[in-house]
C-alpha cells in the first residue's frame, strides 16, 4: 500500500507491514482478518508506534485540540464527548467519504488490481440488493432520459453514480437512471 508522494519511497507504515509480513511468513493474499489474535495485537502495537510518532500530534494540531486529547507516554486518547456523538450518528457517511478519499489518493500509486484488493479490505462489502424501488422513485420525479447521453430511456438501468466499488451501499442521492449502453460502458 503506497501512501507517500513518491512511487519509490516506502511510508513508515508500509515498512512496518512488510517487515511484519516477512518476520511471520504471512502470505501476500492474506488480510488482517486471517491473522491470529496474538499476531493482530502485535501488528497493531507496531503500527500504533508509527502513529504515535507521526499521526496523533499532527491530527491534533490540525483541529487545535478540539476533537481529542492524548498522551503518548501513557498511550491513551480521549475523544471529546460531542465528537463521539457526531461520529456515532454519521459513522456510515464518514466511512464512505474516508474510503472514497483514500481510494482517490491510493489510485495515484497503485495498479487497478491492487486498488480493488485494497478497497475490498477497507470497505465493508455487503450484498447488492434490487434497485427496483429506486427506479420507481426516480421515474416519479420525471427522470425519463439517460443521465449520461440524454437519450429517452426505453430500457432503464439504475446506476450508482459513484461506483458501487467505492461506496457500497444504496442511497438515493447516488442513483441516476441510464440506458444499458451507458451503464455497462461506465465501469468503475
Amino acid at each position: 500500500m503506497r501512501q507517500v508522494n513518491t512511487k519509490t519511497v516506502e511510508s513508515s507504515v508500509e515498512k512496518v507491514l512488510k517487515k511484519f509480513q516477512v518476520k511471520h511468513n504471512i502470505p501476500l493474499e492474506w488480510s488482517f482478518e486471517n491473522l491470529s489474535g496474538s499476531l493482530k495485537e502485535e501488528l497493531c502495537k507496531s503500527v500504533n508506534q508509527v502513529y504515535k510518532n507521526y499521526v496523533y500530534g499532527s491530527f491534533y494540531s490540525s483541529f487545535n485540540g478540539t476533537v481529542y486529547s492524548f498522551n503518548k507516554k501513557e498511550e491513551w486518547i480521549k475523544i471529546v464527548p460531542v465528537y463521539i456523538v457526531f461520529f456515532e450518528k454519521y459513522k456510515r457517511i464518514l466511512m464512505n467519504v474516508t474510503n472514497y478519499q483514500l481510494s482517490i489518493f491510493l489510485e495515484k500509486y497503485n495498479s487497478s488490481e491492487l486498488m480493488q484488493n485494497i478497497l475490498n479490505k477497507v470497505e465493508f462489502i455487503s450484498a447488492r440488493h434490487s434497485l427496483k424501488e429506486f427506479k420507481e422513485i426516480l421515474l416519479q420525479f420525471g427522470q425519463d432520459k439517460c443521465f449520461y447521453c440524454h437519450k429517452t430511456l426505453k430500457k432503464i438501468h439504475v446506476d450508482h453514480f459513484i461506483p458501487w466499488s467505492y461506496i457500497q451501499n444504496d442511497v438515493l442521492w447516488n442513483f441516476v437512471l441510464s440506458c444499458p449502453r451507458c451503464n455497462s460502458s461506465k465501469n468503475n
